[in-house]
């Protein structure tokens, strides 16, 4: 059976309302035409035989790049793709998203680099698969909501915010990796296992006070950082920071004590019967304790 592109889109344009920007729509919708056709005849190369029912299901990747969209004009545009993995909309004008990508939860690479998005809230969260995106060269500068919009791309590999006001931020590398373990390159950098250690230590490792677990007795009892404590706090001194951390873990550790023991015998240790029968208890024999490492 032959599906003609264009009858696609005459339907798709009628189940648009009347609010949609006709200019904006018209651009992308010849854009989408060109790249059906594409699809159609390869596909009619390859299965000679078959018929042709639904030629949305068989688009896996799309590219709108370099059309000069200034923003997605209708949030289903792109809900019949069902399969669409990958998304080129890079080096366009496009300043709103529009709630285009909610139905695209297949995508795994989506390119958004060299527009003019401002604000990404709410635009990507159900987007668990992706592992490579690219939002460089627009105008984001809030770090934590991008933080919090990434947070469920649990196999997120490849992230590039350069170019935004927020890759100038001082935490932006120890936010993004301690939050995505997953990264591999960052901002075109690759992630080296050294680096991601001294995230995880800088994020969970090095806190105001260090709490003592020696012992029972002095459990939950504070260790200051003494006069560096700024230098840990400061996000422009990693090496310090780090230097710092293991001063306090190795003062952590002198402060615990070795038992050493040489023929320990079991018998000697009263049990909580003896206890109560004979307040005095033997002290074994052969233990020496030593107070440091």
């Amino acid at each position: 059976m032959y599906i003609n592109p264009v009858n696609y889109l005459e339907n798709f344009i009628h189940s648009l309302n009347d609010n949609t920007d006709k200019f904006e729509l018209n651009k992308l919708l010849q854009a989408l035409k060109c790249r059906l056709e594409d699809y159609q005849r390869i596909y009619q190369s390859n299965h000679s035989n078959s018929n042709l029912s639904n030629l949305w299901l068989l688009i896996t990747d799309l590219n709108l790049s370099n059309i000069q969209l200034k923003f997605i004009p209708n949030e289903n545009i792109f809900s019949n793709l069902l399969n669409l993995k990958r998304l080129w909309l890079h080096n366009n004008q496009i300043m709103n998203l529009n709630n285009c990508l909610i139905k695209c939860n297949k995508l795994i690479e989506l390119r958004l680099n060299s527009n003019q998005l401002h604000n990404i809230c709410g635009q990507l969260y159900q987007l668990h698969c992706i592992e490579i995106l690219d939002l460089s060269n627009n105008h984001l500068n809030n770090i934590m909501e991008i933080n919090k919009e990434l947070s469920r791309m649990h196999f997120l590999r490849e992230l590039n915010l350069l170019g935004n006001p927020a890759a100038l931020q001082s935490n932006l590398k120890s936010l993004l990796l301690s939050s995505h373990s997953t990264l591999t390159v960052l901002n075109k950098h690759e992630i080296l296992g050294d680096q991601f250690k001294w995230s995880k230590s800088k994020t969970n490792y090095c806190p105001k006070y260090i709490q003592k677990q020696s012992s029972k007795r002095k459990r939950n009892v504070p260790i200051q950082a003494e006069a560096q404590e700024k230098l840990v706090q400061s996000p422009m001194n990693p090496d310090k920071e780090i230097e710092v951390f293991e001063e306090n873990l190795k003062k952590r550790f002198q402060a615990k004590t070795i038992t050493e023991f040489k023929c320990f015998d079991w018998s000697m240790i009263p049990n909580s019967e003896m206890k109560r029968l004979n307040s005095r208890t033997t002290v074994p024999k052969n233990i020496v304790v030593q107070s440091q490492l």
